[in-house]
């Protein structure tokens, strides 16, 4: 064990050379998807910690060796549909001097051997069209070659381990094979950014080198602007595994609410409030998708610059229809809106046992001729001078006969 070592590699760090992080040459393939799945019991990180909190393993921390002070640390709902979750870890280095890193201690002050490592993983995501892979962040492992002597990072990622995708999440996996490279130079240049070497090679180099910190970093040598999105990082520390999902909190994601509007001759409208998180790393894509009485299901895509609401409306039938609303691939509203055709003039309501007045019969049906039936008052009224008249009639007849 080493006390205080967070601080003992904040200093060692700060001693050492800048790392420059270029994409870099093709030369072996590391294994690469175009997403992952989420870490089984993944810690969630909703925010950015203290360094003291980092140091002892309990979240991540901007790393204040950074150098420059540019770097821009932030979590993002998005990009697109992140590997783990909604969200992601943003980094952008506004100076190409500028460096965008965060760090943790996994196992607090505790170290492990380099070996510990085993099929270590993260995502990254970048929407630079042109060289793709300088604005990818890296992993990073701080340790030292020989037990607790000789600083170095160990860094891995895109740069020779397959080619750099824009606007599309890819999955990094540490393998013996994949190409890394450390920032101390003093071993006669093995390992260095400029002549990289694969993991198995540097493992064997260095059998009781030790590690003990994690870090997610862009930069410095990215160009100005350049900006990057990391998630879904996993290492094995001893014999211990680690999984983190970079997220924004709940309150701060992008929203919908399905809401019925007005009926039509032939069913209903139903309207969709989409409200696009402010924290999005980009536009949202929003998929709206209706199952029909019938059972036919239509699907709708709608994007809404990050901050924006924008409001859809879909033309449904009679009947039930059921409405859900999905953003980065995670549902964020269902509802359920009916309309019920009414009923045709002159004809009982299904289920009704009494007649309905005129009032209920013009609304049902819709229709704007009052209906040909007589009131009860007008009908009392004509039995009555009915009844009236033949009472009068045999008193005529008998005073004629007189």
């Amino acid at each position: 064990m080493v006390a205080g070592i967070g601080g003992v590699m904040r200093a060692a760090r700060t001693a050492g050379a800048v790392l420059v992080v270029a994409a870099g040459t093709a030369l072996c393939v590391a294994s690469v998807s175009g997403s992952a799945a989420a870490a089984p019991g993944a810690n969630v990180i909703e925010q950015l910690v203290s360094t003291a909190d980092a140091d002892a393993g309990n979240g991540w921390a901007i790393d204040p060796a950074n150098p420059g002070g540019g770097g821009v640390e932030r979590l993002v709902e998005g990009p697109g549909t992140p590997p783990s979750g909604r969200g992601s870890l943003a980094l952008t280095t506004p100076a190409s001097t500028d460096r965008a890193q965060v760090y943790t201690n996994p196992a607090g002050a505790t170290v492990s051997s380099w070996s510990s490592l085993n099929g270590e993983s993260f995502s990254t995501f970048t929407f630079a069209a042109v060289n793709p892979g300088s604005s990818l962040p890296l992993m990073k492992f701080a340790g030292w070659q020989a037990g607790t002597a000789q600083f170095t990072t160990l860094s891995f990622g895109q740069p020779g381990n397959g080619a750099a995708s824009s606007g599309a999440w890819q999955t990094w996996t540490l393998g013996t094979d994949s190409l890394v490279f450390q920032s101390n130079a003093s071993d006669a240049g093995f390992c260095v950014q400029a002549s990289p070497c694969t993991f198995g090679a540097f493992l064997a180099r260095y059998p009781t080198g030790l590690w003990g910190q994690m870090q997610i970093g862009l930069g410095s040598g990215a160009a100005a602007g350049a900006q990057g999105f990391a998630d879904a990082v996993s290492a094995t520390h001893g014999v211990t595994s680690y999984a983190y999902d970079f997220e924004v909190p709940a309150s701060s994601n992008s929203t919908a609410a399905i809401r019925p509007g007005s009926q039509t001759s032939t069913g209903g409208q139903v309207t969709v409030t989409l409200n696009a998180s402010s924290v999005a790393a980009g536009s949202v894509v929003f998929t709206i998708t209706s199952t029909l009485p019938d059972g036919t299901i239509q699907t709708t895509e709608r994007t809404v610059a990050a901050g924006d609401m924008a409001t859809a409306t879909l033309d449904v039938p009679f009947g039930s229809t059921s409405v859900s609303v999905t953003a980065q691939d995670v549902s964020i509203a269902t509802g359920t809106v009916t309309f019920t055709a009414p009923t045709p003039a002159g004809t009982t309501a299904p289920g009704r046992t009494t007649t309905p007045s005129s009032t209920e019969q013009l609304a049902e049906s819709g229709s704007t001729t009052a209906p040909l039936w007589i009131p009860a008052g007008v009908l009392l009224a004509g039995v009555a001078l009915v009844l009236a008249t033949r009472r009068i009639t045999p008193r005529r007849r008998n005073t004629t006969s007189k």
